[in-house]
């Protein structure tokens, strides 16, 4: 699976080889996404940057 995180139309950053995602959606509003990637960097990712997966 490959995730693209994006800030409004402009895209940040592209992950080609996630291992695992889990989105988490609690009441108080609070939307959580944590995924797993195989990587020898790793990119600051910051609130208010939208995520998109492609299968």
């Amino acid at each position: 699976m490959q995730i693209e995180i994006y800030k409004g139309t402009s895209k940040l950053y592209t992950f080609p080889s996630v291992l695992s995602a889990s989105l988490t959606d609690r009441l108080s509003g609070e939307r959580t996404l944590e995924f797993s990637v195989l990587a020898s960097r790793s990119q600051k990712l910051v609130p208010g940057v939208i995520a998109s997966d492609k299968m």
